[in-house]
C-alpha cells in the first residue's frame, strides 16, 4: 500500500462481521458507505474494538476492517485492547497517509484517537450518537474534547451536551438514508407502526403503547411491532395485557 495514499481511520466499538449483518450499527453502515461512494479515491479502514467477536482482519463492501475481539471485556484486558489498537494506529500510519481519525462515540474510541492523533499532529473529530451527550460520560474528561472536533448526530445532542459538559459541538451530522434500499416497489403493508430500539426506560414505549390503544379506537386492526431486546420486554408485556393491545401488538425481539 502507498504511503501517500490518503487515507480515513475510523475508530468504533463495533462494525458489521459481513454484508448480511444488517442489524449493526446501520446507521454507521449507510455513512461508510456514502463515504466511500462520495469519496471512491479516499483510502478508508475501519479499526473495530468489540464486535465482531474475531480478531481477523476482513473487507466490508471492499473496505478494510480489523477487529480486535473485545467482547466488552474490562479491566486489564480493556487496557491491553487500547495499547493493540494504538499499536495497530502506528503501523498504519507508517504505511499510508492518515488524513484524520473519525471516533463513533464519545467513548474508549475518542480516548485512544484522541491520544493518537495529539501525538501525530493528525486531524481527528468524534462523533456523539446519543448517551455518550449524557451526564456522568467519564470519557468526557479523559478525552478533553475542543467545541471544534465534536460532531453532533441532532440539535437536541448538541444542547444536551453543551448543558452538561458546557461545551458546544461545533458541527450537527444527523443520520443519513441510503436511497438505493428504495429502488424495488414498495413490498405490500401488513405493519403500520414499527418501533425499533433497546427495551430500556430512556426509549419510552409505554407512551407508544398508550398512543397505539388510542389508535385503535378509530382503527381496530392497526397493527404494530415493537422490535428490540432489553430489561423493560416483561413489564411492556404486561401493560399490552392491560391495554388490551394482544391482537394489535407484537414483540418481534
Amino acid at each position: 500500500m502507498a504511503r501517500n495514499k490518503n487515507t480515513l481511520v475510523i475508530l468504533s466499538p463495533g462494525f458489521p462481521a459481513n454484508e448480511a449483518d444488517t442489524a449493526c450499527l446501520p446507521p454507521q453502515q449507510v455513512f461508510v458507505r456514502a463515504l466511500k461512494k462520495q469519496y471512491p479515491k479516499l483510502n478508508i479502514i475501519i479499526l473495530s474494538f468489540q464486535y465482531p467477536f474475531t480478531k481477523n482482519a476482513y473487507t466490508w463492501e471492499g473496505i478494510p476492517v480489523i477487529p480486535f475481539g473485545g467482547n466488552q471485556r474490562k479491566g486489564l484486558y480493556r487496557v491491553l485492547l487500547w495499547i493493540r489498537v494504538y499499536r495497530k494506529l502506528k503501523q498504519l500510519n507508517q504505511e499510508n497517509n492518515i488524513i484524520g481519525i473519525l471516533s463513533f462515540w464519545l467513548t474508549e474510541c475518542a480516548v485512544v484517537g484522541k491520544r493518537f492523533a495529539k501525538r501525530h499532529g493528525l486531524k481527528q473529530f468524534i462523533w456523539i450518537l446519543g448517551q455518550d451527550a449524557k451526564k456522568k460520560n467519564r470519557y468526557v474528561a479523559r478525552v478533553k474534547p475542543n467545541a471544534d472536533e465534536l460532531i453532533a448526530l441532532s440539535d437536541f445532542i448538541q444542547d444536551e451536551f453543551e448543558n452538561n459538559y458546557s461545551i458546544r459541538p461545533k458541527n450537527v451530522i444527523p443520520p443519513g438514508i441510503d436511497i438505493n434500499l428504495f429502488d424495488k416497489p414498495a413490498p405490500g403493508k401488513d405493519i403500520d407502526i414499527v418501533c425499533a430500539g433497546s427495551l430500556i426506560p430512556l426509549k419510552q414505549y409505554a407512551i407508544a403503547l398508550d398512543v397505539i390503544a388510542a389508535l385503535r379506537r378509530k382503527s381496530p386492526n392497526v397493527k404494530a411491532i415493537i422490535a428490540g431486546k432489553g430489561p423493560e420486554k416483561q413489564r411492556l408485556q404486561s401493560l399490552i395485557e392491560e391495554l388490551r393491545l394482544q391482537n394489535n401488538v407484537q414483540l418481534s425481539g
